[in-house]
């Protein structure tokens, strides 16, 4: 202090100065130096190494993009992706052309990239273009495939290794770049904390020497924050160093101004509404211009800000009394309490208007904090309505996509001949509810059958959009049937038929829009296709006048196999079982020597979908229920036919647990079928199966369980004049739990035609 006492200020202000030069001059060659070592790390990193990793790890991209776009024309004949595959290629040849012109030291590794991605493009292209075309050799496609494979395998790996050889070198930069950053702050902060003792010192020697130029400065500060008007400048009254500082900050307020005024013209462009709630609940005069276009209105400083939002908004009153005191009590309130009232303000609604389509509105609310208290709500505004209309249309087509891929599993035929049934059921049910004016459990029970038969189909061909809206309506005829209070509904019934005729029909139209191309070729469903063999043989029988040969022959060319016929139902059978979480049952099929007439394809696939889909569901049991009785995992289904003279015959059974007659006589009681107490036979009691709301099902799946399906089997066969009954083992009982039993379909004459040489 002594020494500082003698020494005039202008030469303390020096002594200031010199210290601080020595100290921070140090400093900054120090800083100079560290920062001219990570300029040059970043700039390699910049101009070199993150180019390279970037394009290395885009064209892995862009190669996993070029092997989909070959796989998506090979499987759509579309020319089209191949002219984005070719276009991804030269996008890919150009980086690889950049990259060795980054990294010439890697010139050989580059260069095997780009050959084995020639080799790997070549091949692909070449085996896409012939299998879209139709003009592969298969003979040979299966060892081009390979070789191709080989390319891609080989090209992935060369890229990920190069991809890995530049992230090292990146990463290692920045890390060098990291180090010398810490070595920098340490030193610095030595310097700092040593300049800053001495520094220390010498202010406050000098400090009431300047005190008085000092609290000036402050009063007008003080001026400028009461007012809060930042035009205002310091007047400057020195010419030394408080009035460069008064200087300097005047400056600063001019760069402040320049910012603020920045940031308004952001908010006067933005393209979402921002605004603050004050704590008079009203909006802040500085607002986004966007607000206004989003609102349709001017009015929007110093306004309530519930006016501006909420005022044409479809929501309840409730609703609105909840958001306006959850904002009263959050402004002022501690900022936790925003968490924990958060949930209360809305998030999206919906502006109904008379003349324009509705607009959907989403909302952000956050807290402005000040002192640890919300000061203000700031809320952001964004018009959604067409991000909206774009997502409902992607969902759409997606919705699309997943149908066609469910459609092209089947041949043309067997789907038109889906859709027609399906027409031809919905037909009949609305006709039936259109003559119904007062519920009646026989009209709901033919709803019920047709509309199960729906699902049973749908199911087959794992049309999902259409089981799902089916198992709606059939869970409203369920309940029909299963509540006296349920009233009868026709307005009700016929919206949810016609919900389902637009499920039919939209996998129609996807069809028909989507997949025009694939059926141009396709043969009439009513056609009857002759073999040449079949043709001479009709030539032969004709020449020899054997009307009767002739005739049996043209009779068989609109025959199938009854195996042929089952095909896709068959097929199905194993995603059935996994639905019920069951091994897939093996088959047992003895149907040599009938076949079908096709125009009675329709009429067997009905019934053999319930039928069926109940041995899996009814009969067979779980895998460890079957374990447990020592009884293989996966139970077998038997389906046998019994070609006679003058009656063809199908024998259905499995090895499951059998028929329930114990629990069939309580449901048969239950619904009225059976008088409790006459005595019934096992036979009796078994032939209630066949009466409409009668399961042995423990619950209803959705798979079956609601007691139609062998109504329904009993009602298509009888109008064909056809019939079913239920064969019971011999030792059964009326009071057995469960009683082995086969299934026996009698087929009328006009349905078959038996093929006499391959009858055993």
């Amino acid at each position: 202090m002594k020494i500082f006492s003698g020494i005039s200020v202008r030469w303390k202000i020096y002594f200031i100065a010199i210290v601080s030069i020595i100290g921070f001059g140090g400093y900054l060659a120090f800083n100079v130096w560290i920062n001219t070592q990570n300029t040059a790390l970043l700039t390699s990193v910049r101009d070199t190494y993150f180019p390279i990793l970037e394009k290395s790890t885009s064209n892995g991209v862009r190669l996993e993009r070029m092997s989909e776009l070959f796989n998506t024309a090979v499987l759509t004949g579309e020319l089209e992706y191949l002219k984005s595959a070719e276009a991804t290629a030269d996008t890919m040849r150009e980086d690889f052309e950049t990259i060795l012109a980054l990294e010439p030291t890697k010139k050989k590794s580059i260069t095997d990239i780009q050959e084995n991605f020639e080799n790997y493009f070549n091949a692909a292209k070449a085996i896409a273009e012939e299998m879209a075309t139709g003009e592969a050799d298969f003979s040979t496609i299966g060892a081009r495939v390979k070789n191709k494979e080989a390319y891609l395998e080989l090209l992935v790996t060369q890229l990920e290794t190069f991809r890995a050889y530049s992230h090292s070198n990146f990463s290692g930069n920045i890390d060098n770049a990291n180090h010398n950053s810490e070595l920098m702050l340490t030193s610095g902060f030595v310097i700092w904390v040593s300049s800053i003792l001495v520094l220390t010192l010498t202010v406050y020697t000098i400090a009431r020497l300047i005190l008085g130029s000092i609290v000036s400065v402050s009063k007008s500060l003080h001026h400028i924050a009461q007012s809060g008007d930042i035009a205002q400048n310091i007047p400057v009254t020195s010419r030394d160093e408080i009035g460069r500082l008064t200087q300097s900050f005047n400056e600063l307020m001019d760069k402040l101004r320049e910012r603020t005024n920045d940031l308004m013209s952001m908010m006067h462009n933005m393209h979402q509404g921002l605004f603050t709630i004050t704590e008079h609940e009203t909006i802040h005069k500085e607002y986004s211009s966007y607000i206004e276009q989003i609102f349709s209105t001017t009015e929007v400083a110093d306004q309530p800000y519930s006016t501006l939002l909420f005022s044409k908004a479809n929501i309840g009153s409730d609703q609105m009394d909840q958001i306006k005191t959850a904002v009263s009590s959050l402004l002022g309130a501690d900022e936790m309490m925003f968490a924990f009232n958060q949930h209360l303000l809305i998030n999206e609604y919906v502006i109904k208007k008379e003349d324009a389509p509705a607009q959907i509105i989403e909302l952000d609310w956050d807290p402005i904090i000040t002192d640890g208290y919300i000061s203000k709500i700031m809320v952001t505004v964004r018009d959604v309505t067409e991000l909206r209309a774009m997502q409902a249309e992607a969902e759409e087509q997606k919705k699309e996509l997943e149908i066609v891929g469910q459609i092209i599993r089947l041949v043309p035929a067997k789907f038109t001949g889906f859709i027609s049934n399906a027409r031809s059921l919905l037909d009949k049910n609305k006709s039936i509810i259109a003559a119904t004016n007062e519920k009646n459990a026989g009209v709901i029970a033919n709803l019920f059958v047709n509309m199960h038969t729906i699902k049973g189909n749908a199911r087959t061909y794992q049309f999902s959009a259409i089981t799902d809206v089916v198992h709606e309506a059939e869970t409203t005829y369920d309940q029909l049937r299963k509540d006296p209070a349920q009233a009868w509904d026709p307005k009700r019934l016929l919206e949810e038929l016609e919900t389902v005729r637009q499920a039919i029909e939209l996998y129609d139209r996807v069809r028909s829009e989507k997949l025009a191309a694939s059926n141009a070729n396709e043969i009439p469903e009513d056609s009857v296709i002759l073999s040449q063999q079949d043709y001479q043989t009709l030539l032969k029988q004709s020449g020899n006048n054997d009307v009767s040969a002739v005739t049996r022959l043209l009779r068989r060319l609109d025959t199938l196999t009854l195996q042929e016929a089952l095909g896709d139902l068959l097929g199905s059978l194993p995603s059935v079982a996994a639905q019920l979480d069951k091994p897939a049952p093996k088959l047992d099929l003895q149907l040599r020597g009938l076949l079908l007439h096709k125009g009675y394809n329709e009429l067997i696939n009905n019934v053999f979908t319930h039928l069926l889909r109940n041995a899996i569901d009814h009969g067979i049991e779980s895998a460890e229920e079957r374990l447990a009785q020592q009884k293989p995992a996966a139970g077998t289904i038997h389906l046998h036919a019994d070609v006679q003279a003058h009656s063809n015959t199908l024998l259905l059974w499995d090895d499951g647990r059998g028929l329930n007659l114990k629990r069939l006589k309580e449901k048969a009681i239950k619904a009225g079928h059976l008088n409790p107490d006459a005595i019934r036979s096992a036979s009796s009691i078994a032939d209630c199966l066949f009466m409409s709301g009668v399961s042995t099902a423990e619950q209803v799946t959705a798979i079956s369980g609601r007691g139609v399906g062998m109504d329904a089997v009993k009602t298509y066969l009888q109008n064909a004049g056809c019939d079913i009954e239920i064969i019971l083992d011999e030792s059964a009982l009326s009071t057995d739990d469960f009683a082995a039993f086969k299934l026996k379909v009698t087929l009328a004459n006009q349905l078959c035609e038996i093929d006499a040489d391959k009858v055993a």
